[in-house]
């Protein structure tokens, strides 16, 4: 494999596996943990069928793979 390729694939890993130790996210939401938010827009989220939202990387507890979650907020 070059060396390029390997060292993306390298940062690729490096970046996934990336977690903040403080935050003000909750530290479980159901089975997912190490919540990091993906959003890096000075506005709050973007807009998923005319609703608010936020995007998030998590760790699942159960599989041990790594999620996107989206967190859509309603006026319910």
């Amino acid at each position: 494999m070059p060396d390029a390729l390997r060292e993306e694939f390298q940062r690729k890993a490096d970046a996934a596996l990336q977690i903040l130790p403080t935050s003000t996210l909750p530290a479980r939401v159901d089975i997912f943990h190490s919540l990091v938010p993906l959003d890096n827009t000075p506005q709050r989220g973007h807009s998923v069928f005319g609703y608010q939202s936020c995007l998030y990387k998590a760790f699942s507890a159960r599989d041990g793979q790594i999620y996107a979650l989206r967190r859509i907020e309603g006026n319910s």
